[in-house]
């Protein structure tokens, strides 16, 4: 038997603090500032127009469980679970959703809906959803995000410049145009 889920657009600020504490709960902690963050959902759900690419899935008692954001402008599709909500077919739904959106989402914005195709992200080693992705005609791409990580415990080097080269501040207003 299906839980019973409740959908809704994305209506106000406290939708947005719950989507960012939806996040905290379904990503693990070396994951959390991967895209989107929560300081990109901030930045993304800044643009009236963009929260028009969200759809929220809740509980019977009104608890965010799930969440896609559209980015109209590059296609792309973000969703987060909450891992208890996992084998419910969320994903299922999220993606015919966002399917259905794309096109509508691209119109309002101005966009050309011509030879449209619905991107969405995925680490190499998450089996689980290039496996929903690719059950859902979506093809894996050649191009790939690199995630680099550097541990403070050791003082970071000065860097080496090249033979002429400085790192300087400012020296005032006189240099802003020049630096333009």
């Amino acid at each position: 038997m299906r839980t019973t889920l409740t959908t809704s657009p994305y209506q106000a600020e406290v939708d947005l603090r719950a989507m960012i504490d939806l996040l905290a709960v379904s990503r693990p902690t070396d994951r959390q500032d991967e895209h989107p963050s929560a300081n990109s959902l901030y930045e993304m759900l800044s643009v009236p127009m963009q929260r028009d690419g969200v759809r929220l899935w809740r509980d019977t008692a009104a608890r965010l469980i799930a969440y896609a954001l559209v980015d109209v402008r590059y296609c792309n599709l973000y969703w987060e679970i909450h891992p208890a909500a996992a084998g419910l077919g969320l994903e299922d739904d999220i993606i015919a959703w966002a399917s259905q959106y794309l096109p509508h989402g691209r119109r309002a914005w101005g966009l050309s809906t011509d030879n449209l195709t619905l991107d969405a992200s995925c680490r190499s080693d998450d089996g689980d959803r290039i496996a929903l992705l690719e059950s859902h005609g979506f093809q894996a791409l050649p191009e790939r995000s690199v995630h680099l990580i550097r541990l403070l415990a050791e003082p970071i080097p000065a860097p080496t410049l090249p033979l002429g080269f400085v790192i300087r501040p400012v020296t005032g207003e006189q240099e802003v145009e020049a630096l333009v």
